[in-house]
C-alpha cells in the first residue's frame, strides 16, 4: 500500500527516547523514514545514525520548531556551498 512508511515524526529530544515499533524489524529499512524536527545544530548527523540503527533508511532532520517546523532546511542544505 505504501512505498515509504513514516514510524516517526516529531521533536529531538522525544526522538532521543523513542522505540521503534517491534514489527518493522521484518521489513527492509528502506521502507521506513523518521522525520525530526527541533534538531540542535551539529546533530543532524546524529539523527542520521540513529535512524539507520533503528531500522529506517530514510530520515530527515530539521532545526525548525513550532507550528511548521518543516518551513526551514535541514542543516546540510543550509551549509552547501552555492
Amino acid at each position: 500500500m505504501a512505498d515509504l512508511l513514516v514510524t516517526f515524526e516529531g521533536r529531538w529530544d522525544t526522538y532521543r527516547e523513542a522505540e521503534v515499533p517491534d514489527w518493522t524489524a521484518a521489513h527492509p529499512p528502506g521502507r521506513f523514514c523518521h522525520l525530526v524536527y527541533d534538531v540542535p545544530g551539529g546533530r543532524a548527523a546524529q539523527v542520521g545514525r540513529t535512524a539507520r540503527a533503528r531500522g529506517a533508511a530514510v530520515h530527515c532532520a530539521v532545526p525548525g520548531a513550532g507550528a511548521n517546523p518543516w518551513r526551514s532546511a535541514p542543516d546540510e542544505l543550509e551549509e552547501a556551498p552555492r
